[in-house]
């Protein structure tokens, strides 16, 4: 039988000779003119791409992600009705696409807080056609930046350095003056958000990335939003952002060896 789990989709990033980061996560599918699929490994040594953040940090075991996906497996496997006379191959098929259904559930969620928190940091206000469904999860969120941000720099912008790239959620100036790097997770919260170390990894490099142009590490924060139901946000600042970095680039040194690919400029 052969794997019935979809790899994980890769993204990947074109440096342009202006020094723009722009996202290549798709090319022309020869083999179907018109259509486009998801760009490969092969492609980015053919094109020299960088890779994402999320590409090198996919390196790391992380056990508790493993075991939310086991966990919806054995519930898909117990609830799902096995039709009359369907071959166990038919039906464990149909088990991984259910298993895939909540995951997929889970990232049209997150798609659209980050898609709200950006329309309202652009309107710098709540806008009118906001999807109801979505505004009472952000009400904590939103009360923490009315609170804490004084100037909004970048949202939902693409960034790299060395190799390295990725689209950030904010870049802003805090109320003490200080320049941060914000991060929107959202979670099932049960009692108290988790913080998982590779977040601070992730925003390590999100940090570096504004350090190139600034010269100065910013502050590096997640904000935790509960899926489950609308409750106070969970804010983690990741304090020192070099060991962040450091953090990060052991990762990246060990993703590059596994793929036997070092995109970049060198510039470390």
């Amino acid at each position: 039988m052969t794997s019935l789990i979809k790899p994980r989709s890769s993204h990947w990033y074109e440096y342009t000779a202006q020094g723009l980061i722009k996202p290549a996560y798709e090319m022309p599918n020869k083999s179907k003119p018109g259509q486009m699929r998801k760009t490969t490994l092969a492609d980015a040594r053919k094109l020299m791409l960088w890779t994402s953040v999320t590409n090198v940090l996919s390196i790391i075991n992380k056990p508790a992600l493993n075991d939310w996906r086991v966990t919806q497996g054995i519930l898909a496997a117990l609830t799902l009705p096995r039709n009359e006379g369907e071959p166990l191959d038919e039906f464990a098929s149909r088990v991984a696409s259910d298993m895939d259904a909540e995951s997929e559930k889970a990232r049209d969620f997150g798609t659209k807080i980050h898609d709200a928190i950006d329309a309202r940091l652009l309107a710098l206000k709540i806008p009118d056609d906001e999807d109801p469904t979505v505004k009472p999860f952000l009400d904590s969120s939103w009360q923490w930046m009315l609170e804490n941000i004084k100037e909004v720099k970048r949202t939902e912008y693409y960034d790299g350095f060395d190799g390295v790239a990725g689209r950030i959620d904010m870049e802003c100036v805090l109320k003490d003056d200080t320049r941060a790097v914000l991060d929107w997770k959202t979670q099932r919260v049960r009692k108290t958000p988790a913080f998982y170390k590779e977040w601070g990894y992730q925003l390590g490099a999100y940090g570096r990335f504004s350090k190139q142009a600034t010269g100065l590490w910013p502050r590096l924060f997640s904000i935790v939003i509960n899926s489950v139901e609308p409750s106070p946000c969970g804010v983690q600042e990741w304090t020192d952002p070099d060991k962040q970095w450091q953090m990060f680039l052991h990762a990246k040194e060990l993703w590059q060896h596994d793929k036997d690919y070092r995109p970049g400029v060198g510039l470390i």
